[in-house]
């Protein structure tokens, strides 16, 4: 199967795009890695604070919040290890926790869930720190990183938003 793909990656691709993604890109085999294969490889790490804010008002208007919640510094600062899935999976879990359907939603509900909840960066904090540490100096960001990096406290690249 591999040699499928290699060779798939390696030919002439007119007008297909191909993206991959993995957890544990250190794991692949080089063949993979070898230049020509991929243009660019792009680490996403968790979202920053801006990030967090969009994808925050982003679910509130899927599930209906936006009338009934802000996105407030609290929220911003208890949700920094979240992933924009496990942000989406408080949500739900305040939704699940209503009784009836016109219960009131609250901010404190909510925050209350989210201090409730284990994110997967702290579970598997070492993971997240080889990763990083990995990607720092071998793949492009694919965050516009308003938040510094772990290590340096420096800006590492900036790619701005459409």
């Amino acid at each position: 199967m591999l040699a499928i793909v290699l060779d798939f990656l390696q030919s002439r691709r007119d007008g297909i795009f191909v993206c991959a993604t993995t957890n544990v890109i250190a794991g692949l085999p080089q063949e993979i890695m070898r230049a020509g294969r991929f243009d660019a490889v792009f680490f996403i790490d968790l979202p920053s604070r801006k990030e967090r804010e969009h994808i925050l008002r982003i679910l509130f208007r899927k599930y209906g919040f936006d009338m009934k919640l802000q996105v407030t510094e609290e929220l911003l600062s208890a949700t920094g290890s979240f992933s924009g899935a496990e942000l989406e999976q408080a949500i739900c879990d305040l939704l699940y926790e209503q009784d009836e359907p016109e219960a009131k939603i609250s901010e404190f509900a909510l925050l209350r869930l989210i201090k409730g909840m284990v994110p997967l960066a702290r579970t598997m904090r070492e993971n997240f720190d080889f990763m990083r540490e990995w990607y720092r100096t071998r793949a492009r960001f694919a965050s516009s990183l308003d938040h510094a990096d772990q290590k340096g406290g420096k800006r590492i690249c900036h790619i701005s938003q459409r």
